[in-house]
């Protein structure tokens, strides 16, 4: 019996001493005796790496064990693009109601508008500035506050735009500068105004109920809008 591999290189480069030593071991370890000359070969592999049967379950269906279940992520991408519709919908809708009210057109658009900040806002409808945020726009322009109130005579609503000009908003609302050099609109069925609040331009509507002794008719405007 050979006690010592072949003399050929052995496959993890055992030194002669080395694998005498692990010999001994062995033998005296298993009892085990050969029968006849044989060569033994020893193997082994670096334990730095992963062993295949191991690495192909860690990989299995191609998700590594350290990353998260496939489906947490899409169900938290999910749950934030629902949340962006939904805000984005409100977001339109506020933007219509504000616009259509602060047109001064109809009184309904007014009341439609009261109802929704009531319900989204718990608006007191008190003339109570209520900052607007997100993607808000009205008549084009981006404002920061809306104000309403009303009463037995009427109801008024108020929006600020901020950084921007009377001649600028008067422009995007159809506002002709009057005689007497005011931004001021007769609709038939209420007003507009641009006047400065605070540093800011304000562009109000404020419509008279039937029961006001105020009898608004459309008036003829002198000049162009912001001029």
């Amino acid at each position: 019996m050979l006690a010592e591999p072949d003399q050929q290189d052995s496959p993890v480069g055992l030194d002669g001493v080395g694998s005498s030593n692990f010999m001994i071991q062995f033998f005296a370890e298993t009892g085990w005796k050969a029968t006849q000359t044989m060569n033994l070969w020893i193997t082994g592999y670096d334990s730095s790496e992963e062993p295949k049967n191991k690495r192909s379950a860690s990989t299995r269906n191609g998700h590594s064990s350290d990353e998260a279940s496939p489906g947490a992520p899409a169900d938290v991408e999910g749950k934030t693009a629902k949340m962006q519709r939904k805000q984005s919908s409100q977001e339109k809708r506020a933007s219509l109601l504000i616009q259509n009210a602060i047109k001064c057109n109809n009184p309904e658009s007014m009341e439609e508008l009261n109802a929704y900040l009531k319900n989204t806002e718990k608006y007191k409808m008190d003339g109570t500035p209520l900052p607007l945020s997100g993607d808000i726009t009205v008549l084009g322009l981006k404002p920061t506050t809306i104000a309403s109130s009303g009463d037995e005579d009427g109801m008024s609503v108020e929006v600020r735009f901020p950084g921007k000009t009377p001649k600028k908003v008067a422009k995007a609302a159809g506002i002709a500068r009057n005689r007497s050099g005011d931004y001021h609109k007769n609709t038939g069925i209420g007003y507009l105004n641009i006047v400065m609040a605070f540093g800011e331009v304000s562009l109000s509507c404020t419509y008279i109920t039937g029961d006001s002794e105020v009898e608004l008719q459309p008036s003829v405007e002198a000049g162009d809008p912001a001029n």
